[in-house]
This record gives C-alpha cells, sequence and structure tokens, in this order.
C-alpha cells in the first residue's frame, strides 16, 4: 500500500489555503481601519476639548476683569497659544435692534421703555455700557479649519453710572408724584 492510499484527506489544498489567506487579509483590513478612524476621531476630541477649556479659560478671564471694574477694550484682539489662535472681539452691543425685534413679535415691546433706551450711548465716542464678547479658538485639522466659540455680553458699570442715577431718580419720581404729600404729614387742617 502506498502513503497517499491511506490517508487521501490529510491536507488543505492550495486553493483552500489562499482563499484563507485572502478572508483573513480583509477582516484585517476592517480592523486597522476602524482603529485608525477610533484614533483620529479621539485627536479630534481631544483638541476640541482643549479649545473649550481654553475658550472658557479667556471668556472667565474677562469676566473675572469686569468684575473688578475693567471693562475689556472695544476691537478685535488676537493672540497665538499652542496649536490655536485665539480670536476675542469686542463691540457695543445694539440695543436699538433687539428693541426692534422685540416689537416685531408678538407679545412684544409695542414701544421701547425708556430704562433700555437709557442703555443706548448718549453721543458718538461716548463709552457704551452694553458689550458684546465673541471668543473664537481656531486651529487647524488636517486641511480643514476647525473652531470653538464663546458668545458673552457684558455690562460696564462705569460707564454706566450716570445712566443708572438717571434710571434711579426716574424711579423715585414715580414713586412720589407730584400733588401728593410725603407719609407723616397733615394732609388737611389741624382739627
Amino acid at each position: 500500500m502506498r502513503p497517499c492510499e491511506r490517508f487521501p484527506s490529510a491536507g488543505f489544498t492550495l486553493l483552500e489555503v489562499m482563499a484563507a489567506v485572502v478572508v483573513l487579509g480583509l477582516v484585517y483590513i476592517a480592523l486597522a481601519r476602524g482603529a485608525m478612524q477610533g484614533l483620529q476621531t479621539e485627536g479630534d476630541a481631544s483638541r476640541r476639548l482643549r479649545a473649550s477649556l481654553l475658550a472658557d479659560r479667556v471668556l472667565n478671564d474677562l469676566e473675572l476683569s469686569l468684575a473688578g471694574g475693567s471693562a475689556p477694550a472695544l476691537g478685535e484682539q488676537e493672540t497665538t497659544e499652542e496649536e490655536f489662535t485665539v480670536l476675542v472681539e469686542v463691540s457695543p452691543f445694539d440695543v436699538g435692534s433687539l428693541l426692534q425685534g422685540a416689537a416685531g413679535q408678538e407679545g412684544g415691546l409695542a414701544s421701547p421703555t425708556s430704562e433700555l433706551q437709557l442703555l443706548q450711548p448718549p453721543a458718538r465716542g461716548a463709552a457704551p455700557t452694553l458689550l458684546s464678547i465673541a471668543i473664537r479658538v481656531a486651529w487647524t485639522e488636517g486641511i480643514s479649519e476647525q473652531e470653538v466659540t464663546r458668545t458673552s455680553f457684558a455690562f460696564d458699570l462705569e460707564a454706566a453710572a450716570p445712566l443708572l442715577e438717571e434710571i434711579q431718580a426716574r424711579a423715585q419720581e414715580l414713586e412720589t408724584p407730584a400733588g401728593l404729600q410725603e407719609p407723616g404729614t397733615a394732609a388737611g387742617p389741624a382739627q
């Protein structure tokens, strides 16, 4: 008896081995592609988190300076920190457009209140009382630019002091209208 006749199906054919190698190769390619996409997504999420923390820190610093009585200067300021570009834009907040928008809405302001009109700067060159602060943190991700933004509004107490005094004076006028006497004074002839 010959050795090949004793074990007729003892091995794999070359075609079966090649098919198994192709199937394993396709599985490894799919796994590698998934792992690379996962690493890329993790890197993007990490940079986005760092950019968000940077934007929050810049906004917090501005709010702390406002609380200390120092309003930020109007205009744009651009800085670079690590791989990020930070753009801070401070501009006067336009109360007029807010009032016009509110007047056009149902249930909005039919006529602007005098207190809100007082928040507008009285003349050109006067310091604005309401500020709009926009923070943009940008970085390059591959061939595209990514960004994180923060927007805040600030009230400059120093610039608003005269306006607040006028509002307070008007409120006191409304509390004690002309012709009425202060409480505790005689209203008529003594009996």
